[in-house]
């Protein structure tokens, strides 16, 4: 993951970035979004942390074409820094995001607490994912639930295998890869039928608190909307003292065949 987040600077404030894992013909969405934090991150002072982002998936990424993030700096402020990045494939653009930077300032230390029960992760059996995905390569999972695919949607607990240095934008880059696990989902509202196709549109996360990828986190949630074929999410990702690290909203596109 350390490798997938190396970007190779391409030009003032362009970078590109080494292909990376993927679902079948399509890159992956929380690796286009990793990366293209990691672009920003690069042009914002180190003392301004990633606050929050906000993101669109326009086109699907084919793995095998060149990535390309091209950097905006739209504000450089004291307390916050704002900058927009596109990635592009071919020269056409395949997903956008809006990336906010804040100042470390005092203030009152408060989250609502974890939505369910959870048992200890070192209590739950690990999720064996299939080769090809992100979850085998990078993490260790421990879902709350038997999954009932090649999947784990959440609530599952999660923690890297590998060793994330001790820096804040690095940590919060696996995060964003992390954000993407499930949580599409999750936006299928209860009783659905299966779709024929899903996808991800939009994407948002807010940074609260500091993410340490080698300790163990929950990530939970559940569906707010499903109306016109697309479901909203709302998720949450609780540090193992249940205190909230990050909250992720993801809404998907679902279609299924219609009645003849």
């Amino acid at each position: 993951m350390l490798e997938m987040i190396e970007l190779t600077p391409d030009g003032d404030d362009s970078f590109m970035a080494p292909m990376g894992m993927s679902f079948g013909p399509r890159l992956f969405g929380g690796q286009v979004a990793a990366q293209s934090l990691a672009a920003v991150c690069r042009t914002v002072r180190p003392e301004h942390r990633p606050q929050s982002l906000h993101a669109y998936f326009i086109l699907a990424g084919n793995p095998e074409i060149p990535l390309r993030l091209s950097v905006e700096r739209t504000r450089d402020g004291r307390s916050f820094t704002t900058r927009r990045v596109v990635a592009s494939q071919d020269g056409a653009a395949i997903f956008e995001m809006s990336a906010s930077f804040h100042a470390e300032e005092d203030g009152a230390d408060w989250s609502t607490p974890v939505p369910i029960e959870a048992a200890d992760p070192e209590l739950l059996p690990g999720f064996v994912a299939p080769e090809d995905r992100p979850s085998a390569t990078f993490f260790e999972m421990r879902p709350l639930h038997k999954p009932s695919g090649p999947f784990a949607p959440p609530p599952y607990w999660v923690r890297s295998r590998e060793n994330v240095p001790n820096d804040y934008a690095t940590q919060s880059c696996v995060l964003a890869y992390l954000s993407d696990m499930g949580v599409l989902a999750m936006a299928r509202p209860p009783g659905a039928a299966i779709p024929t196709m899903a996808s991800s549109l939009d994407h948002a996360i807010w940074f609260h608190r500091r993410y340490v990828p080698g300790e163990w986190h929950l990530f939970t949630g559940a569906p707010r909307s499903s109306f016109g074929a697309r479901g909203l999410a709302v998720g949450g990702l609780f540090n193992r003292e249940g205190v909230l690290v990050a909250t992720v909203v993801q809404e998907g596109l679902f279609r299924t065949p219609r009645a003849t």
